[in-house]
């Protein structure tokens, strides 16, 4: 009988290590506290319309992470952000010279945490109290 990883945390962190493992032929489940995945990337639905609650945006510097950040672009879960930058220098405001990519979820911030989700197992509203290890349970 495979055993079974439990991941706790359904946001970026813990999609990521679920899906390698189920890649890999593990046997996974996620928990999460929230009613959905996201983490600090994670968006809500208002009378005003959508808001993200968590990173306004993100960056990748690492050459792994930007393999798989276009993955994701080609996936349509996220897309670059152009903002206009700007920098506070001896007392004026000016353009900023950041040339840094900057990536959104689309059409919300929790897009890409939903997309990394798919079909892999969770439990969501389920709080974690304590972890035990073996037949202890």
């Amino acid at each position: 009988m495979q055993a079974h990883i439990a991941i706790i945390g359904a946001g970026i962190s813990g999609l990521a290590a679920a899906r390698t493992l189920h890649e890999a032929e593990h046997a996974v489940q996620l928990f999460d506290k929230s009613r959905g995945s996201g983490g600090r990337l994670s968006s809500k639905r208002s009378p005003l319309g959508e808001l993200d609650l968590g990173g306004q945006y993100f960056t990748a510097r690492d050459p792994d992470f930007c393999r798989a950040v276009t993955d994701w672009q080609k996936q349509g879960w996220i897309a670059p952000w152009s903002p206009q930058l700007y920098q506070f220098r001896q007392g004026r405001l000016q353009a900023s010279a950041d040339e840094q990519t900057r990536w959104v979820g689309t059409p919300r911030m929790s897009a890409l945490t939903r997309g990394l989700l798919g079909e892999l197992p969770v439990r969501f509203a389920t709080r974690i109290c304590e972890v035990f290890r073996g037949d202890q349970h």
